[in-house]
Order: C-alpha cells, then structure tokens, then sequence
C-alpha cells in the first residue's frame, strides 16, 4: 500500500524517488508523512501494517532535510508539532 503526499501541481518525476527511511507503526508513519507535506516536502509512505512503512522523498534537494526531521520524530513521535500537521496535511488535499 502506499499513500502519496503530494501538490496536484508538482512536476517532480516519480524517478526521483530517494528513500530517508522506515517506521514500524502505521499511525506513525502517517502522522510523519503528513508534516513532511505541511513543511512542503511531497513524499510516499509504502509498505503494510505487518512489516512498517518505508519513507520516501520526492525532491532530493530535500532529502537532507527530510532525513535529519525522522531523526528528531523518532524521539518524539507524540510532539504536538506533528498532530497539528495532520490537519494542515487535509487541507491541502481537499
């Protein structure tokens, strides 16, 4: 399964792809998903609930970026920070 989190108007090609890692909880990786695209960095989550989801960055100009963001979730993945960029995440895809 995957879930893309990207502008309907982005010209990234889908072989840029670069992966920055794996989460093992689906709500986790979702939630992370979700403030990459609020802080602007289109990615996809793929994988399935058994085995985690890996972590994928459209742009690698943002991968950097992107990469040292896991790091800081993984230490706290409940920070208020992310659940707010839930909602900013749903807007942008209505």
């Amino acid at each position: 399964m995957r879930l893309h989190r990207r502008s309907t108007t982005s010209s990234t090609q889908v072989a840029q792809l670069r992966k920055i890692g794996h989460i093992a909880e689906t709500a986790q990786a979702k939630r992370f998903s979700d403030y990459l695209y609020a802080e602007g960095i289109e990615n996809e989550i793929e994988g399935e609930d058994a085995n985690g989801w890996d972590l994928w960055v459209y742009n690698e100009e943002q991968l950097d970026a992107a990469a040292q963001e896991l790091k800081v979730f993984e230490l706290d993945p409940a920070a208020a920070k992310y659940a707010a960029a839930v909602q900013v995440a749903e807007e942008r895809h209505r």
